[in-house]
């Protein structure tokens, strides 16, 4: 097994690196499930659906990232994504595919540095590779 740290991870988005911003990344999927529960059976049985995906992340506000986030966002077209949560070398996982920004937050205050949120919804296959040498 390979455990890395999460300092590692980098994170791709409609061609533009984004790591050197991004403080957190969080990419998920949900499988619809529905019960089946019918007369004269003591248990129910469930089957599987369609699959849902999200990527969220934070970042370091800078005019780079909120350049690249917001027409996106804006756009509410597909852009692609390459997330390797153990960083990119040869042999570590990648996750590609596309997704649509659905959100895009930036605070700040007086006691912290500015930040920024942002929300994707996946959209269409999520591939599962490897970083290449």
């Amino acid at each position: 097994m390979a455990f890395s740290h999460g300092s590692k991870a980098v994170l791709t988005v409609n061609s533009v690196p984004i790591t050197a911003y991004t403080e957190s990344a969080e990419l998920n999927f949900d499988v619809d499930t529905d019960d089946i529960r019918v007369m004269g059976k003591r248990v129910a049985e469930y089957v599987a659906g369609l699959v849902a995906g999200a990527l969220n992340s934070g970042a370091v506000y800078d005019h780079a990232i909120a350049a690249m986030i917001y027409p996106a966002a804006l756009a509410g077209k597909p852009v692609t994504f390459e997330f390797g949560p153990q960083g990119d070398d040869a042999g570590m996982d990648k996750w590609t595919g596309e997704l649509i920004i659905s959100g895009f937050r930036i605070s700040t205050s007086t006691r912290a540095k500015a930040t920024c949120n942002w929300t994707a919804v996946t959209t269409g296959e999520i591939n599962l590779g490897s970083y290449s040498a």
